[in-house]
C-alpha cells in the first residue's frame, strides 16, 4: 500500500469506480434512445410547427378580413341613399369623404375606401383630391354586384390597380334603396402588399413555402417566394389539397413532392370559415430532419464530453474530501456570524431593502413591511422604483444616481408610495457593496419616515405665512405674493388690480358685541370674499378690519364689475350668534402698471383710494387714477347710448351653428348679439353686456333678440332651410327675474308661427344660481311649455350640484376654457369626461363649445359629447352668410 494512502480512502474510492462504469453504460443507452426518439420528435415538431403557422396566418388573414369587411358594411348601411347620384355629389362629398379617409386612416390593409355609382361611376373616395375618376362597370366584380339579389359581401380575383399600380384585392357591397333598387357599390380596396410583408415575416427555411389561395376556384392569391405568373392561376383537380377540401375537409396536414420544383414537403392547410379562401404553409423535409441531424451530433458530443467529465469528477473526488473537513469547521463560525447579523437586519428601527447588482430586490425586513405595507413575497425581485411617489423628479433622479456611482453613497428626502397608495416622505441612504473585480454586487438602502418632521414644518411654514384667524394670506406672504404676480403681469403684459378694503363701523361692533362676536363677523367677511373671486386671484388679512384683494391678469374695464360684486356681497346681512349684522366696506383701487409697477406704490395708491371712499360716504368704490375715471365715463357713455341704439337698429345677431357628433347635422343656432355702433364700430358683448346689466337695459335688449331672433328663423322655414334647426337664445340673470317672461316668450312664438321646441333657451350657470327657486319655478313653465333649456359655461361658477340636479335643464354646455386644452391637459379632460359622464347619469345632453380642431372633435368624441359647436364648424356668421353657409350643407 503507497503510504500515502489509508484504507477508508481506498476502500471507497473503488466502489466509486464501479458506480461510475455502469453510469456510462446508462448514459449510452440513453444517448441511443434520445437519438431514436430525437428522429421521431422532430416529423412530428414540423407537423406541429406548420400547423401552428397555418392557424396562425389564417386567423390573421380572418380577423383582417372581418375587420375591412365590417367597415365596407357599416359604410354601405349609413351611406345616404339621396347621396348616390352625381348631383349631390358637391353637397354630400364634404361630409362622406372626411369619414371615409377617417376610416381608412385606422386600416394600414386598406389603400382606399369607396363609392361607385350604379353606372359604374366614382363618387366618393379617399384621397378625393389625387384620385383619378375611373369607371369600373367593366370590372367582373362591379357586375356581380349589381345583378347579385342580396347585400352579402364579394371579392375580385387579384388585379392591378389602376389608381396605384400595386396588386390589390376588392371587397365589394351592394347599397340598394328602400325598394331594393340597385344604388352603386362600397368597394375596400385591399393593398396585397401588406399581406406580402406578413408572408415574408413567417419563417419557412429556405424551400419552405406559403400560399394563399381562394376555395371557390383554387387559383392563387398570394405566394412566398413571389413566383412571376403564377397569381390566379388555379391548381389541377386531383391535387390532394383540392380534393381534401372538396371532401369537406377545413384544416390538414399532407407530405408530398410539389409537381413545380420536385422538392418533397410537409403541407399544412386551413380554410377560412366565412371566407372563400384557404392558407397552406409547407416545410421542406429536408430541412426539417436537418435539425435531428444536429441534435445526433449534439448528443454524441455530449456523451463525449460527460464521459471525460466523469473521469475528472472522479479525480477531483480525493481532493474534496480532503477540503470538505476544513470546509465543515469555516462553515460553522460563519453561521454564527450570519447569525448575529441577520438579528440586527431583522430588528433594526430603520426600513432596509438589498437589491442585487441589477437593482432587484432580493431581501427586504420587518421595518420596511411595517413602513410600506410590502412583505418579502411582494418586493422580492422587483425594482425599487415600486416606491416612487410620482413627486420625485426625472433630473432629482438623476442627481441620486450620479452621486450613488461617483460616491458610492446618497442620503437625501423624498417621497415614498406605500402598498395601499398612499403617500409619505422619508430620509433615504443608499450604499453601493462592490464585489470581486470591483463590481457591483448589492445596493443597500435604508430609510425612515419623516411625516411627523415634515407636518410639524409644514405647519410652521403655514403659520409664517397665514393669518391665524381666517386662513387668508398675512401681511407677508401677500407680499411675496404680489410680486411674483406683477412679475408674471409685466413678463406677459398684463394687468393686475389691487383692492384695499376697509369694513365701515367694525369697531362699533367690536365695542359693543365683543372680540368673539368680531372675529366670527371677519371670519364670514374672509369666506365671501373667497367666493367673490376667482382661484387665481389673491385675498389677504391685513391686520384688524383691511383685507386686500388682488384681481390677477384682469381687463381695465372689468374692474368695476367685480368691486361691485364684492361691495354687494359684504354688504348683505351677517347672521353671527343669533345676531342680524350690516357691516359695508370701503374699497379703494389702483392698477398695475396705469398707477405704479411696485409693490409700495400700489399698496400706498390703493389705501389712498380706499380713504377716498370713506371719505365718499362710506360703501362705496374709489379708484386711484385717471385712466380709470375715464373708463368709467365711457361706461355711462355707452349706458346713454343704448337706448338710441336700440332704436337706430344698431344692434345685430350673428348666429353660430351646434353640430350632432353622431350624423355631422346641424340641430341648432345660437344667436350671438352685436353692437354695431356707427363710431366706435363692432362692439363685443363682453363691453356692453355688463352695462346694460347695471342699467336695467339688458330687459327691452334681451326682448330684441328673442323676437328678432325668432322673426329670422321664420324667414329661413318660410325660404325651404333650417326647417328642423332650433334657435338658441342667451337669457340674463335679469330676465330670470321676470315672471310674465313665459307668457311674453309664448306671445313671440305665437306672432312668428313657431312652436316651442323651436326655441332653446341658455342661461349662464352663475345666473342660475343667484336665486335657485325663483330661477327653477320660471324655467319649470318654460319646459312645460316644450321649450328646450341648457346650461352655459358650465364648470366656470360656484354652483351648487344639490340644485343644479333640480334645474328642468335639457343639456349642459361644456365652456369653451375646458375644452381649449383638452388633448394635452389632462385636468381638462378629466373635468370634461367627468362632466359629460354626469350629466348622462341625469339624462342631460352635453354640448362642448370652443371645438376649433379635428383632434378636439376627436377627443370628445371618445368621451360620448352628443353636440359640438366652435370654430371648425363655423365662426358666429351674420344672417345673410349663414343663409349661404346652410344652403351648402
Amino acid at each position: 500500500m503507497h503510504p500515502s494512502s489509508s484504507p477508508s480512502t481506498h476502500y471507497t474510492f473503488r466502489p466509486l469506480v464501479a458506480v461510475t462504469g455502469l453510469a456510462v453504460t446508462v448514459v449510452g443507452m440513453l444517448l441511443g434512445y434520445l437519438l431514436w426518439s430525437g428522429y421521431t420528435e422532430a416529423l412530428r415538431a414540423a407537423d406541429t410547427n406548420s400547423r401552428n403557422l397555418v392557424w396562425m396566418l389564417e386567423s390573421r388573414l380572418d380577423t383582417t378580413l372581418r375587420r375591412v369587411e365590417t367597415v365596407v358594411e357599416v359604410t354601405a348601411d349609413t351611406f345616404p341613399r339621396e347621396a348616390a347620384i352625381k348631383q349631390a355629389v358637391p353637397r354630400y362629398a364634404p361630409l362622406i369623404e372626411p369619414k371615409l379617409d377617417a376610416q381608412l386612416s385606422r386600416f394600414p390593409e386598406l389603400s382606399g375606401l369607396r363609392f361607385y355609382d350604379a353606372a359604374g361611376d366614382l363618387l366618393y373616395t379617399t384621397a378625393s383630391a389625387t384620385s383619378p375618376r375611373i369607371n369600373i362597370k367593366d370590372r367582373p366584380y362591379f357586375k356581380q354586384s349589381r345583378i347579385s339579389a342580396n347585400t352579402t359581401t364579394t371579392f375580385s380575383k387579384v388585379i392591378v390597380s389602376r389608381v396605384s399600380g400595386r396588386k390589390v384585392l376588392v371587397m365589394t357591397r351592394p347599397v340598394r334603396d328602400a325598394n331594393g333598387d340597385f344604388l352603386g357599390i362600397i368597394s375596400g380596396v385591399l393593398d396585397l402588399d401588406v399581406f406580402q410583408e406578413l408572408l415574408r415575416s413567417i419563417d419557412v427555411g429556405q424551400q419552405g413555402l406559403i400560399n394563399i389561395r381562394r376555395t371557390d376556384n383554387f387559383s392563387l392569391v398570394l405566394r412566398q417566394p413571389e413566383k412571376e405568373g403564377e397569381i390566379n392561376k388555379s391548381l389541377p383537380q386531383q391535387h390532394p389539397v383540392v380534393q381534401a377540401i372538396l371532401a369537406g375537409d377545413s384544416a390538414g396536414t399532407k407530405e408530398y413532392i410539389a409537381v413545380s420544383d420536385a422538392i418533397p414537403r410537409i403541407w399544412s392547410f386551413r380554410k377560412l370559415e366565412h371566407y372563400p379562401f384557404y392558407v397552406q404553409i409547407a416545410l421542406a423535409s429536408q430541412e426539417v430532419r436537418a435539425s435531428w441531424y444536429q441534435r445526433t451530433f449534439a448528443v454524441l458530443a455530449i456523451g463525449l464530453v460527460l464521459l471525460a467529465f466523469l473521469t475528472w469528477l472522479l479525480m477531483r473526488l480525493r481532493h474534496t474530501e480532503r477540503r470538505e473537513a476544513q470546509a465543515n469547521a469555516s462553515l460553522t463560525r460563519q453561521g454564527a456570524r450570519l447569525q448575529l447579523l441577520a438579528k440586527v437586519f431583522e430588528h433594526s428601527a430603520e426600513a432596509i431593502m438589498i437589491t442585487d447588482a441589477d437593482n432587484r430586490i432580493i431581501e427586504v425586513n420587518h421595518s420596511f413591511t411595517d413602513m410600506t405595507g410590502y412583505t418579502l413575497e411582494d418586493a422580492q425581485g422587483q425594482n425599487p422604483s415600486m416606491l416612487a411617489s410620482g413627486r420625485t423628479t426625472p433630473e432629482e433622479y438623476q442627481t441620486m444616481w450620479q452621486s450613488i456611482l461617483t460616491d458610492n453613497f446618497w442620503q437625501g428626502e423624498i417621497w415614498s408610495a406605500r402598498k395601499d397608495g398612499s403617500l409619505h416622505p422619508i430620509r433615504l441612504s443608499i450604499a453601493t457593496v462592490y464585489g470581486e473585480g470591483n463590481a457591483i454586487e448589492n445596493h443597500i438602502g435604508s430609510f425612515t419616515d419623516i411625516s411627523e418632521h415634515q407636518a410639524a414644518t409644514e405647519q410652521i411654514h403655514h403659520l409664517a405665512h397665514h393669518d391665524t384667524l381666517t386662513g387668508l394670506a398675512n401681511r407677508l406672504s401677500l407680499q411675496g405674493r404680489l410680486e411674483q404676480a406683477l412679475a408674471l403681469a409685466k413678463r406677459d403684459k398684463k394687468n393686475i388690480a389691487v383692492l384695499f378694503i376697509d369694513l365701515d363701523r367694525f369697531k362699533d361692533i367690536n365695542d359693543s358685541l365683543g372680540h368673539h362676536t368680531g372675529d366670527r363677523l371677519l371670519i364670514e367677511v374672509a369666506n365671501r370674499l373667497k367666493v367673490r373671486v376667482r382661484e387665481t386671484d389673491i385675498v389677504a388679512r391685513l391686520g384688524g378690519d383691511e383685507f386686500v384683494v388682488i384681481l390677477t391678469d384682469i381687463d381695465p374695464a372689468a374692474v368695476a364689475m367685480w368691486t361691485d360684486k364684492i361691495l354687494v356681497s359684504l354688504d348683505k346681512t351677517y347672521l353671527i350668534e343669533n345676531y342680524e349684522l350690516n357691516v359695508s366696506a370701503s374699497i379703494g383701487v389702483a392698477l398695475s402698471p396705469e398707477d405704479g409697477d411696485d409693490i409700495n406704490s400700489l399698496m400706498k395708491h390703493a389705501d389712498a383710494a380706499m380713504y377716498h371712499a370713506k371719505g365718499a360716504g362710506r360703501n362705496n368704490v374709489q379708484f386711484f387714477n385717471r385712466s380709470i375715471t375715464q373708463a368709467s365715463m365711457e361706461r355711462i357713455e355707452l349706458g346713454h347710448a343704448m337706448n338710441r341704439a336700440l332704436e337706430q337698429r344698431q344692434f345685430v345677431l350673428h348666429y353660430q351653428p351646434l353640430v350632432d357628433f353622431a350624423t355631422g347635422n346641424i340641430i341648432s343656432l345660437e344667436a350671438l348679439v352685436r353692437w354695431q355702433h356707427p363710431e366706435k364700430g363692432l362692439i363685443p358683448p363682453d363691453k356692453f353686456i355688463p352695462i346694460a346689466e347695471e342699467t336695467g337695459f339688458i330687459e327691452p335688449l334681451g326682448i330684441w333678440v328673442l323676437n328678432e331672433a325668432l322673426r329670422q328663423l321664420a324667414l329661413w322655414r318660410a325660404g325651404g332651410i333650417a326647417t328642423t334647426v332650433r334657435m338658441g337664445i342667451n337669457l340674463s340673470v335679469h330676465q330670470l327675474r321676470m315672471r310674465a317672461l313665459p307668457e311674453t316668450i309664448g306671445d313671440l312664438l305665437i306672432q312668428h308661427q313657431l312652436t316651442p321646441p323651436d326655441l332653446e333657451l341658455e342661461i349662464t350657470e352663475s345666473a342660475a344660481m343667484q336665486n335657485p327657486q325663483v330661477t327653477t319655478e320660471i324655467l319649470g313653465r318654460l319646459r312645460a311649455m316644450g321649450i328646450e333649456l341648457a346650461i352655459d359655461d358650465f364648470g366656470t361658477g360656484y354652483s351648487s350640484l344639490s340644485y343644479l340636479k333640480l334645474l328642468p335643464i335639457h343639456r349642459l354646455k361644456l365652456d369653451r376654457s375646458f375644452v381649449r386644452d383638452i388633448e394635452h391637459d389632462p385636468n381638462d379632460a378629466a373635468i370634461c369626461s367627468a362632466t359629460i359622464a354626469m350629466a348622462h347619469s341625469l339624462s342631460l345632453s352635453v354640448v362642448a363649445e370652443g371645438v376649433e380642431t379635428h383632434a378636439q372633435r376627436d377627443f370628445l368624441g371618445t368621451l360620448g359629447c352628443d353636440i359640438l359647436q366652435g370654430y371648425l364648424f363655423s365662426r358666429p356668421l351674420p344672417a345673410a352668410e349663414l343663409e349661404a353657409f346652410l344652403r351648402s350643407q
